[in-house]
């Protein structure tokens, strides 16, 4: 369990330090996925890599990630693919851990499709991690209201674009806890960063 975890300050700084604590829970070599990689900040925190491929849907973004902050701590080539991670398909069970810090919830939705795709390319006992911004009941407006209302009874392929368009992602602990149930995922650590603006995730897989 992650709860115990001295949750970061809302810098970028101390998130490497609970990304960090993400990868050395595992006791074997990982293969490691950053979904919204950006310009590799997060490259160097892992000690046990096996593999680490990053995801940007912004290719001048991934020419910086070839020169990643620290690059000299990361022992393993990095793998860098322009795309967009909200459609991004890469085979099944190929990680041991995603992340994704400062994206989801931010510039794509927090919902069930993520969950299960994401959980579709981890192994048995993989992890999952993320930050999602935190929404408060009273901030939500009465047409996102609405929307949030019907989601449920709209089909997949008009509830997605709707869905996008209803940004910002933010999201309320129960909404977020709820989805974590109901996703393939058996076991989740939701914990609120120290302003209390952000969650930070971790959903391990059977």
């Amino acid at each position: 369990a992650f709860s115990n975890l001295k949750l970061p300050r809302q810098t970028h700084v101390d998130l490497e330090d609970f990304v960090a604590a993400v990868g050395d829970s595992f006791a074997r070599p990982i293969d490691v996925l950053d979904l919204g990689c950006g310009s590799g900040r997060y490259f160097h925190c892992f000690s046990n890599l096996k593999s680490l491929t990053g995801v940007d849907i912004s290719p001048e973004m991934l020419i910086q990630a070839q020169r990643p902050v620290c690059a000299e701590r990361i022992k393993v080539p990095v793998t860098l693919l322009v795309a967009n991670i909200s459609e991004i398909q890469l085979p099944p069970k190929s990680f041991d851990l995603i992340y994704a810090i400062g994206v989801v919830g931010r510039f794509m939705p927090i919902d069930a499709h993520f969950l299960e795709r994401t959980a579709q390319m981890l192994r048995p006992g993989g992890k999952l991690t993320f930050s999602a911004s935190m929404a408060k009941l009273q901030a939500i407006t009465w047409k996102r209201r609405i929307g949030l209302f019907m989601m449920p009874v709209l089909p997949k392929p008009i509830a997605r674009p709707v869905q996008t368009r209803m940004r910002p992602f933010a999201i309320t602990e129960q909404k977020l806890r709820d989805l974590l149930k109901a996703s393939p995922f058996t076991h989740a650590d939701v914990m609120k960063r120290e302003q209390g603006t952000e969650f930070l995730v971790v959903a391990e897989k059977a």
